[in-house]
């Protein structure tokens, strides 16, 4: 079988996993081709600053690193599309793109069964912030991203035609030109290896890690599965919410100001929304989008009288985009609603603690609502909606019912959902494969580095990575002088 892996991010553990994965099979019979990628591209990478150099060619010490690991495979840097075709499609695609008035249509954005619209929207919303940026306003910058996803996308179409490859292994396809590649390989019906590091583990699926449906399948199969009593792997699962808790977490605050509610409330946890889009039709907003939906909340809970809604911004607001913040910040306190802001102090363990139920959008506290025996409703698909943790609606009737009487459910239903809730806690501390040749070093909360593969040292010394983020924020301050003098 011949396998062909391709590789943009240069994080280091993204790294690792490829050169495991190859050294795992160096006496195998499957030949492998290896195409670094991450510095030859139009549009700079975001995860590819350690394959940086004026040269466009990826540090040589990593030709080594491959050969060490797998004596027999072939290794390219170069990325080579035809420029015509490109240039021609991307022409193209811009006349259809003059049709298009918000976000949403570019997910239908199609040209020779070619639809890179999911990529760009993701790529868009993560390097601004903002989920409602004007398509208008960001024309050249879509012009860079369409032509840079289809000389990858049309790169990846010529390895796969010319080396007859059987089957194409890649990072999990969050990033912009990772979505390039899996877009061809499956215009080519060509079988996809998808990889992801979990903690100092990594994972291996053809599905990809951003079907919600299939991951929360392996979860559950992961789950059932182990050879261990459910008290044991639910003492295992606790501890991803204990972590949470813990000082290791970032968004944690010690304060421990109470807040003083006039009534019993539920609380609505935000999350962002830049985190999901762009990710499929798996992930839905069936009752609008979030803000919408938290001043829709708002109305139901003005019109009774039993319950306050604390509205709890997600502290990582503060690193949103200002049409963001904007967004929120016209989110008003009404006669039964209040807002706790990303900047206050609040914890919102304290707020989780003494609430009678959560609301939210697919927040994490969602989950660890679950995990306090407190009754949480999402209100859209989420990354936990199938783990029996949270009720779901789809209506607004179901929502006014949930609030009313729907959140009462039984100490014994409490304490379903909290062992389900293990289900993800137990995933994150055992799933996946060990590294085998690889030195690994914690970082940070959930956080690894990879330090050597089989006594070889992956980063480099400090001078030359001083030198490749430089590059890198050269060639991004290039693409931002091009598009704002229309280059």
């Amino acid at each position: 079988m011949k396998k062909a892996i391709v590789q943009f991010a240069s994080n280091s553990l993204h790294v690792a996993v490829t050169l495991e994965i190859l050294k795992d099979c160096e006496n195998s019979n499957n030949q492998y081709f290896y195409y670094i990628w991450g510095s030859s591209t139009k549009y700079p990478g975001r995860a590819s600053v350690y394959f940086e150099s004026l040269r466009k060619l990826p540090p040589k010490k990593y030709l080594g690193i491959i050969k060490k690991a797998n004596r027999y495979t072939t290794y390219s840097s170069s990325l080579q599309f035809n420029r015509n075709w490109v240039k021609s499609t991307t022409s193209k695609f811009m006349h259809k793109i003059e049709k298009v008035t918000n976000i949403e249509e570019l997910k239908s954005l199609n040209h020779l069964d070619i639809n890179p619209g999911p990529a760009l929207i993701n790529e868009i919303a993560t390097i601004t912030k903002n989920i409602d940026f004007s398509v208008i306003s960001n024309k050249k910058l879509l012009e860079v991203l369409i032509e840079s996803y289809l000389e990858v996308y049309d790169a990846t179409i010529k390895i796969l035609t010319n080396n007859q490859i059987d089957a194409i292994i890649l990072y999990n396809g969050r990033f912009f030109h990772e979505r390039a590649v899996l877009d061809a390989a499956k215009f080519k019906n060509i079988h996809v290896e998808i990889y992801e590091t979990i903690r100092n583990r990594y994972l291996i699926q053809s599905k990809g890690f951003h079907s919600r449906i299939n991951n929360q399948k392996i979860m559950i199969d992961h789950w059932n599965e182990a050879n261990m009593s459910d008290e044991q792997k639910i003492e295992i699962g606790s501890v991803y919410y204990k972590e949470l808790r813990s000082d290791a977490n970032p968004f944690k605050t010690n304060s421990r100001r109470d807040y003083l509610a006039e009534k019993p409330y539920f609380v609505y946890f935000s999350s962002s929304d830049d985190e999901y889009i762009g990710l499929g039709e798996e992930w839905e907003k069936n009752l609008g989008n979030q803000i919408n939906c938290v001043k829709k909340l708002q109305e139901i809970f003005d019109g009774q009288e039993k319950f306050e809604l604390l509205i709890r911004l997600h502290p990582n607001l503060r690193n949103k985009s200002k049409e963001q913040k904007s967004a929120w910040g016209k989110v008003l306190q009404s006669k039964s609603t209040k807002i706790i802001d990303e900047k206050s102090d609040i914890s919102s363990y304290i707020l989780l603690d003494s609430a009678v139920g959560t609301i939210t959008f697919g927040s994490t506290m969602g989950l660890e609502s679950a995990f306090a025996e407190k009754p949480s409703l999402t209100l859209a698909d989420c990354a936990y909606d199938l783990l029996g943790v949270v009720d779901k609606a789809k209506t607004w009737e179901e929502v006014e019912n949930w609030i009313n009487y729907g959140y009462q459910i039984s100490a014994s239903e409490k304490k379903i959902r909290k062992a389900n809730s293990c289900i993800r806690g137990f995933f994150l501390a055992t799933a996946g494969t060990n590294f085998k040749y690889s030195v690994l070093n914690e970082t940070g909360f959930g956080s690894w580095q990879a330090l050597t593969f089989n006594g070889i040292k992956l980063y480099s010394d400090n001078f030359l990575t001083y030198y490749q983020k430089i590059i890198s924020r050269i060639k991004f301050l290039r693409i931002k002088w091009m598009i704002n003098n229309g280059k």
